[in-house]
């Protein structure tokens, strides 16, 4: 009947340019493109594709925010939410996945839905205009940065926001007295992250404030103990390095002779731009809670990135605990973006590694917990190394195991292990790993 009316009232020309019309303006709603497939709604947009790697990167632009992240599927069926809680008013939608090595694979376009902006009614004395902030405060806080401040004679200012895997702006207004404050959430900005964060007047012509911080990060609570496979072994978890290192010099080991000075730096995300320090931290605290449901009694040489160890004092935390095992959890680095793998380094040379094993017998303990983690990641590149440059493993007096589990250099494993799929996968590795090393020496039967 619809068809009819159309055809009597439109000559037949018109009538399928108003169709071209619907079509586009359909299309532009909700996309699908080369296999991915994107509806937008009021702030955000779902996605569906398919691919083989487990792991891919799903990028958004629009026209006031842009962002990634990794997306996770064992199936190749890929399907989830993303949030934008930057864009407001409609805006063109491009979504792009790519593979961790930066290859394309799938790219649509939409349109956002509008999503309405709440301003608030307040009655602001007349006065001059400010060209500087007064009274600033920024919290950073989990996934967010908090901001308060005055601005007198601006009733409406761009708040703008750049780290490594999100950027944009967003206008923000005066409350009483030209005091701004409120929550800027950061999705998808990694925990203990870089963040710039510009304030602007509201036709983004001049920045009156600029401030670098990093965004906090979780101390979650332990998980209790539970009875398992590891009841009665004791693992020292060390997650390596802090947010600032000292320069010191410490006695290579009992029975080496000669000092080492500490190295100062750490690795860094080649992509993520994360700190090893707390990379290694999240991996710890997840390898905590997972020892801890097998049975095993946990103790963490640190909890936060606000605290100074050296290497020996490291050693002695695992030695006043009565550690079974000391497990040091790093990340490495080289020039090269090409090396990857994770690497085992035992202890050969001091008193105490030799009180333990000799040198084959250190070897085929770290091959125990090589396998293990490789059988966990499908990683197969990497090694077990024995050597006296480790401090901290040469004044061990139980089984240490320096393990860097992936290079933060190769863009490719930078992002695995900042993913909780994949962190999760080099825990059971290690957990693995631990219940055969106590099985091999006697600790269970």
């Amino acid at each position: 009947m619809m068809a009819v009316l159309l055809k009597e009232r439109y000559p037949m020309k018109k009538l399928l340019i108003v169709l071209l019309f619907i079509l586009i303006f359909k299309g532009l709603s909700c996309a699908q493109a080369d296999g991915l497939a994107v509806e937008p709604y009021a702030g955000g947009f779902h996605y569906r594709f398919q691919a083989e790697d487990e792991f891919l990167v799903l990028a958004y632009k629009t026209d006031t925010e842009t962002a990634k992240c990794t997306v996770y599927s064992e199936s190749g069926e890929f399907s989830g939410d993303v949030e934008m809680l930057h864009t407001f008013a409609e805006s063109p939608l491009k979504v792009t996945v790519e593979t961790l090595k930066g290859r394309e694979l799938y790219t649509a376009s939409a349109q956002t839905v509008a999503v309405e902006q709440t301003v608030p009614a307040v009655e602001l004395p007349q006065g001059d205009t400010t060209r500087k902030l007064r009274e600033v405060e920024i919290t950073p806080l989990i996934g967010a940065v908090q901001y308060r401040f005055q601005a007198p004679g601006r009733e409406e200012l761009l708040l703008k926001y750049r780290s490594s895997t999100e950027s944009g702006s967003v206008a923000i207004y005066a409350g009483e007295d030209y005091w701004y404050e409120g929550i800027l959430a950061l999705p998808y900005t990694y925990n203990n992250n870089n963040v710039v964060l510009t304030v602007s007047d509201s036709r983004n012509y001049n920045d009156f404030y600029e401030e670098m911080f990093r965004t906090d990060y979780p101390v979650p609570q332990a998980a209790a103990q539970g009875t398992g496979r590891l009841s009665g072994v004791t693992v020292c978890i060390d997650p390596g390095h802090q947010e600032t290192a000292k320069l010191v010099t410490e006695a290579r080991g009992p029975g080496l002779s000669g000092t080492k000075k500490t190295d100062l730096g750490m690795a860094r995300g080649t992509m993520t731009r994360r700190l090893e320090s707390i990379v290694v931290l999240e991996i710890g605290f997840m390898l905590r809670d997972a020892l801890l449901q097998e049975g095993a009694a946990v103790v963490m040489t640190r909890e936060t990135q606000d605290i100074y160890l050296s290497n020996i004092e490291r050693a002695e935390i695992a030695a006043e605990a009565n550690a079974d095992f000391f497990l040091r959890l790093h990340c490495n680095m080289r020039d090269s973006e090409t090396v990857q793998g994770i690497g085992i380094f035992c202890p050969y040379g001091s008193d105490y590694a030799k009180a333990i094993a000799d040198r084959d017998g250190w070897e085929a303990m770290g091959d125990i917990l090589l396998f293990a983690m490789q059988q966990a990641t499908g990683q197969t590149k990497g090694n077990t190394t024995t050597t006296n440059q480790y401090i901290g493993n040469n004044w061990a007096t139980m089984p240490s195991f320096l393990i860097e589990m992936g290079y933060m250099s190769n863009p490719v494993e930078d992002v695995l292990l900042s993913a909780q799929p994949y962190q999760q996968r080099l825990v059971e590795g290690m957990v693995e790993g631990v219940y055969e090393l106590a099985v091999a020496r006697g600790l269970i039967v």
